[in-house]
Parts: structure tokens; sequence; C-alpha cells
């Protein structure tokens, strides 16, 4: 009797297990279809997208893998191409004891104070040339000295200036002779004009080649007016107001000027710009003449208009006139370029001024002292046509 009523409860409870495995999973889809149907349609299209996006960062991780890769062997490459880690790109100072001193008269204190002097510069000057140099082959990579940051490309300035300095003075007066100091000038000096393009042609270093097309001659490179003698003996007071008769005295220059010049002036001297612009009005550069003023030589260097001469001042923002010559040069500009600047001719380094692509010098000073400047300038491009002329110059 026993078995048979634990057989009908087996039985009952089977019979039970059967049908209920149906029912839960049919409970289940049911309950899942309520949370489905509780999503928003905003939140059913944010569950998407999450998807999407999350897709998308799992094959963006394996990108960002594979170009972190591709960098670092085009910076490697970039490394083998410009900066070759060879023995010639080393700089390895002179021992302390096989140093010579060009300096009379040191005795054995000072000179070990001096040796010791010359060892601590180099091993800064070698920490900042590790320095600059991981930073050149970004730059030389990239081609963008936006790279640097103001903060940085100012500390580095100032760290460079004063490393230079102290080299320029070793070399100065104690030693001339040091092969590895001169070569830390030179890098320096190469350093600060990457950094800062200002500072180009300032140092007394090798600089521009030679120029081929035409020799060096300050009689020709310093622009004046064959007639300036007879003239400048009937200028006027100082600031005197412009009077009728002025036209009169520049008409003859502007007449045998060449028609329609579109000429570039780089200068940010408000003076400067101002009578410019009243020269032309009047037509004081000829007929058609036109002049487009730029304040930074970057800024020219970004037009992509032609000009028939550039007039630049040397200090001038955006690198300088140098710096914008130079670089004129490097583009195929094969035009005049025209230095305009109050420096006298003893200190505008008038050879490196020509050897970097300048091709005349016209000394500004009258420019702000005296009206007679209004002819002054048409004078000295006059001159610089004329002289080209006879010379046959390519520019």
């Amino acid at each position: 009797m026993k078995h048979y009523y634990k057989t009908i409860v087996l039985f009952c409870l089977g019979l039970c297990v059967c049908s209920a495995a149906p029912v839960y999973a049919q409970g289940k889809k049911e309950v899942a279809k309520n949370v489905i149907r509780k999503l928003t349609p905003q939140e059913a299209s944010n569950k998407r997208i999450h998807a999407i996006l999350w897709e998308k960062a799992k094959a963006s991780r394996a990108e960002r893998a594979i170009k972190k890769n591709m960098r670092m062997q085009s910076a490697l490459q970039a490394a083998n191409n410009y900066h070759p880690l060879t023995e010639r790109n080393r700089i390895v100072p002179t021992p302390k004891e096989q140093l010579k001193f060009n300096a009379y008269r040191l005795t054995p204190d000072q000179i070990q104070t001096q040796a010791a002097k010359y060892e601590e510069l180099m091993q800064q000057f070698l920490a900042f040339k590790q320095n600059w140099d991981a930073r050149v082959f970004y730059l030389e990579l990239y081609k963008n000295f936006n790279a640097i940051e103001s903060m940085e490309r100012k500390q580095l300035l100032r760290s460079g200036g004063e490393l230079m300095s102290r080299v320029k003075y070793q070399l100065d007066f104690l030693l001339k002779d040091d092969k590895p100091l001169q070569q830390a000038y030179d890098y320096l000096a190469s350093a600060l004009e990457q950094l800062e393009p200002a500072y180009f042609g300032m140092f007394e270093r090798k600089g521009a080649p030679t120029r081929q097309d035409r020799a060096f001659v300050p009689e020709q490179f310093f622009l004046k007016d064959p007639s300036q003698a007879k003239w400048r003996e009937t200028q006027w007071e100082d600031y005197q107001p412009l009077y009728s008769g002025a036209k009169e005295l520049v008409a003859p220059i502007a007449s045998q000027l060449p028609q329609n010049l579109h000429i570039a002036l780089v200068n940010d001297h408000p003076g400067m710009i101002g009578s410019v612009k009243n020269w032309v009005a009047a037509g004081y550069f000829g007929k058609g003449a036109k002049v487009e003023i730029f304040q930074t030589a970057s800024a020219l260097l970004q037009t992509k208009k032609e000009f028939d001469v550039i007039i630049t001042d040397i200090l001038v923002p955006g690198g300088g006139g140098q710096f914008l010559a130079y670089h004129l040069r490097k583009t195929g500009y094969n035009k005049p370029i025209l230095a305009l600047s109050e420096y006298r001719e003893e200190d505008c380094r008038a050879a490196e001024l020509f050897n970097v692509g300048i091709d005349g010098y016209i000394y500004a000073d009258d420019f702000f002292r005296n009206y007679i400047g209004y002819r002054y300038l048409p004078a000295a491009l006059k001159t610089y046509f004329d002289l080209k002329s006879a010379n046959h110059w390519q520019h």
C-alpha cells in the first residue's frame, strides 16, 4: 500500500515539472517582451548608437595601434634621413688636460678653474643639444614649428641664448682654436635661428654662400640719386608741410620708372606706411604703379601674389628682412628685393644682406627727418633699375 501511494506522489511531481517548464519559458519571453516594450524610442535609439560606437571603438583601438607603429617607423626613418646618429654628428669636448688656452700669464690654479668651467659649459651644451635634437626629428617630420609650444620656445631661446653668450666668451678670450667649442657655437646659432627666424644671419658664422649672379660692389649696392648733391642743398626745414611744387620735383623721376610697377612694401612703421600711401596716390612711383603694404615678413610669405619689386625693412616682425629674402630666393622669387632701413652703411652688414638675396640698400633716415624723402625713394628705385639695365643683372 505504501508503494502505491509513493508511486502516485512521484507521478504527480513529474507531471508538475513537465507542465511547468513550458510555462516558465513562455513567462520568460513575456517578461522580456514587456521590458522591450517599456523602452522609449529614444532609449532604443541610444542603445543602438551605443552598440555601434562600441564596435567603432574596438576598431579604432586596433587602428591606433597600427598608426602608432607606423609613426614610430616614420620617425626612425626621418631620423636616419635627416640626422643620422653617426660620429660626424657628435660633438666631443676636448679633454681638460688637452685644452690650449690662448690667454697669457694664466697661473696653474687659473688654468684648472677655466678647464672646469669649460667642462661644465660643454656638459650643459650637450644636454641642450640632446633636448633640441629630439625636437628636430619631429620638426623635420611634420614640417611644423608649432609643434613647440610658445612657453617652451621661450625657454629654449633663453637657455640657448645664455649658452651661446658663454660659448662666445670662451672663443673670444680663452679657447679660440678649440674645435668642439666652435662646433657648439655653430650648432646653437642654427638652433636659435630655427626657433626664431629673426635671428637669421645675426651670428658671425659662415652664413649664406656667396652669390654667383653678380659681385658685391658697395657703390652699386647702396642706392643713391646721382643728382642728390644738387637737390639736397635746396631741401626745406624739417617737417615743413608739402607744398604744391613737390610733384614737380618728383615728376621727372617718376616718368622714367617702369610703368605699372606692382610694389610690395614690408614695413611696420606707421609713418613710413602713411607716407608711401600718399606718394602712391600722388603718382610718385610712375604711371599705373600700385603698392601693397605688409606689416610682417610672414604675411608676405603667405601671399600668392607676384610683385615686380619688394622693399623690406631689415627689422620687421615675422622674421626680419634677411629671413624674408632668404626664403623668397629659396622658393624661386627672381625679381628685385631692396632693403629700406635706418641702419647706416657701415652698420647694416651689407655683404651679408647681399648674399641672402637683397639686391640694393636704401638708407631711410631722410624719410623721417625731412619731407625730401618723397623724392628719395623713387630716385633710389630709378637708380636700381638703371644699374640693372646697364649691368644686365638677373634681378
